[in-house]
């Protein structure tokens, strides 16, 4: 899969392939988490603030379904909190 971010120097929507695997916990002055991809050689590492919206809808799928109770319930507030700001 996919996965698209915006590049935070040119703004331009860059893309990793790999499989999610988790978050960071929120780190620096603004506490921005930041989403693992799992590549087969390297992980990278986006800030959730870069990420396009596809790509957070797809992240909260996946947890969802496969997620730890609190990483479901997360998930579920995302989910609700897009659907209530989209039309």
């Amino acid at each position: 899969m996919k996965h698209t971010y915006k590049d935070f120097i040119t703004g331009k929507i860059r893309f990793t392939r790999g499989e999610f695997i988790g978050w960071t916990p929120g780190t620096g002055i603004v506490g921005a988490k930041f989403a693992i991809f799992h590549n087969r050689s390297v992980d990278v590492m986006v800030p959730e603030y870069l990420l396009t919206n596809e790509t957070k809808d797809h992240i909260a799928a996946v947890m969802l379904l496969h997620g730890t109770e609190e990483q479901q319930k997360e998930s579920l507030e995302y989910i609700a909190k897009a659907e209530g700001g989209r039309p």
